[in-house]
């Protein structure tokens, strides 16, 4: 397995874990949503910017509350590092234009995932089952308003429509915002760990959203955490909001 981590193409920045053009192609490739990308729920949606020893890179988050975005956790701690620095998030990015632009006052991540990082575990079962964070911003990314979630995953493993969202930067620029969809169900690896072989995910779309359409709402259920693993039977992996997920959200951020 390895982690869908980050790049930066603005700077040439590149991750040493990064899905192949092959692996993406292979799947449902991501499409831009570039006239939709004002609308609920891409609205709430946008790029994460960071420095992690001394590099340049970009990933994925969503507005979850007034002043919060939820993301993958291995775009605020990593290995050997710690936690990153100059976090900022800008909603709704699109070549340069931003909706908002807010910059993180306080990282937080889920108990145990800087242990498992720190001991080596963090690209395994166990460490996408805790990869996941929030970052909380100076100013309200979205005036207030944030995307609607639900600690329910009936929603990744049912029939329901279901899109990853994020900012891919391996096949695409990293400049827009990007889709990929699917109806069929994702199956569980590990605790809250999930997996799908027919989603499309590039490097850069790490802790954008996974939402799920049930009657005429959108539910944000997960976040994107890891790429193709190298056994045959592990496609994108994604972090479920369960309990966990959700005392993180009500208790940790604003």
């Amino acid at each position: 397995m390895r982690s869908i981590f980050t790049l930066a193409p603005r700077h040439l920045v590149l991750s040493a874990l990064l899905l192949s053009i092959a692996e993406v192609s292979a799947q449902e490739a991501p499409e831009s949503i570039a006239e939709g990308r004002t609308k609920d729920p891409y609205k709430f949606v946008g790029l994460l910017s960071f420095t992690s020893d001394g590099e340049e890179y970009i990933g994925s988050a969503t507005v979850i509350k007034p002043f919060s975005a939820l993301t993958a956790a291995h775009n605020l701690y990593s290995e050997g590092v710690g936690w990153s620095t100059s976090v900022i998030f800008e909603r709704a990015y699109h070549f340069g234009s931003v909706a908002s632009r807010s910059r993180a006052s306080q990282l937080i991540i889920l108990g145990g995932y800087s242990e498992a990082v720190d001991s080596g575990r963090g690209e395994t079962r166990a460490g996408f089952s805790r990869d996941l964070g929030g970052l909380i911003c100076f100013s309200q990314p979205a005036k207030g308003s944030f995307a609607i979630w639900r600690n329910n995953t009936r929603l990744l493993t049912g029939s329901e429509y279901k899109m990853s969202l994020g900012y891919g930067a391996e096949v695409h620029s990293g400049e827009e915002l990007l889709r990929s969809a699917s109806t069929r169900p994702f199956y569980k690896l590990s605790n809250s760990y999930f997996t799908n072989d027919y989603f499309g995910i590039e490097s850069g779309m790490s802790g954008g959203p996974v939402f799920a359409r049930s009657g005429d709402q959108w539910y944000l259920c997960a976040v994107n955490v890891s790429g193709p693993g190298y056994a045959s039977d592990e496609g994108v992996g994604v972090r479920a909001i369960d309990v966990d997920a959700a005392r993180l959200i009500k208790n940790g951020l604003e």
